[in-house]
């Protein structure tokens, strides 16, 4: 899988390309479904699949009091992606340029003119451009003007449970880490730095480690976890919180 952080990386524009469009974070079963789709729809046309998302979520920058827990770092996320067969991933920066753009002036210069897109995926769920205007609504009226089709991913479930990233976030901060990681397909992952405590668990014969989370990630409510810590040389280690 090639990796483009930030449309500029891109030096030589896509001829014609299936393009999966969403946040993605978590690459979730939901997402997962989404970008395998797109993987499908490139090979049954003979064209790359791209993956395209940004580096942040949106309310970042347009409602930073509204920006939701992150299910996912973003290098957490690139293993996770690329494990769903892509060849291309695109990591768009999300600043007030590419903010400011119309649905249609985003679907002009970034999704045709750099992506070559001939299919695009979507879930139900996703919006885009200025104002949120585009939509699944837009993009079918757009797509013949365009030159692309359009297909999106029904919502998926799971044990008879909804995934979506709103539910898996309520699950691990409700606790109930076991269904969120169901929900994802995965192991949910706390990445961080060990930063000092005040070594009281030393003194009861357990020493602890204190975690600065990377990134605002979904912390779990408190409770008693089984855990494995992983050590950036691959080294693990079992435990509890």
């Amino acid at each position: 899988m090639n990796v483009y952080n930030g449309l500029e990386a891109l030096i030589q524009p896509f001829a014609r390309a299936t393009v999966a469009v969403g946040t993605f974070d978590g690459v979730h079963r939901g997402h997962q479904a989404i970008i395998r789709m797109a993987v499908d729809d490139a090979r049954a046309a003979n064209r790359p699949a791209i993956v395209f998302t940004f580096d942040r979520h949106p309310y970042e920058l347009l409602a930073p009091d509204r920006v939701p827990g992150y299910l996912t770092t973003p290098a957490q996320r690139l293993p996770l992606i690329a494990l769903q067969g892509t060849d291309e991933l695109m990591i768009a920066r999300f600043n007030t340029e590419l903010a400011s753009l119309t649905a249609e002036e985003f679907v002009q210069t970034v999704l045709k003119d750099k992506l070559g897109a001939e299919s695009i995926i979507i879930g139900g769920d996703f919006h885009f451009g200025k104002g949120r205007s585009g939509n699944e609504e837009y993009l079918r009226s757009v797509q013949d003007r365009f030159g692309f089709r359009l297909h999106v991913h029904p919502p998926v479930y799971y044990n008879e449970m909804p995934v979506h990233s709103t539910n898996i976030r309520e699950l691990i901060r409700t606790g109930n880490v076991s269904d969120a990681e169901t929900l994802l397909g995965h192991p949910y992952l706390l990445a961080g730095t060990v930063v000092h405590g005040q070594q009281l668990g030393r003194t009861l014969g357990y020493p602890t480690a204190n975690l600065a989370l990377t990134v605002n990630q979904v912390v779990p409510a408190d409770g008693i976890y089984a855990v494995e810590a992983i050590w950036e040389e691959g080294r693990k280690w079992g435990g509890g919180v």
